[in-house]
């Protein structure tokens, strides 16, 4: 029986991976056709000098920062009352 499934998969092995290069063979040729992206505006020196001003007047990554600590203690907790609250169940139905 292992004989028969050794030749079965030496069989069907290299089919399915040639099925893949030519997968990739044809996504790689459709990108190829894909115009490229262009390229961003420059933005006017009145808006960088702006944002300068800004950021130095208001602590726009320290805010980001606090705001991204605060999101994820918020799920931790979320993750951590569930836990609590499941263990609050098993304690009361034994």
């Amino acid at each position: 029986m292992g004989g028969i499934f050794d030749g079965l998969l030496g069989f069907v092995v290299p089919i399915i991976n040639e099925v893949i290069v030519e997968l990739a063979a044809a996504i790689a040729a459709v990108i190829a056709v894909l115009p490229s992206m262009p390229a961003l505006p420059t933005p006017p020196s009145q808006l960088t000098e702006v944002e300068g001003w800004v950021a130095w007047v208001f602590p726009v990554d320290i805010l980001a920062n606090l705001l991204v600590w605060l999101g994820g203690v918020y799920v931790l907790w979320l993750g951590v009352s569930i836990a609590l609250r499941w263990a609050k169940a098993q304690r009361g139905n034994a």
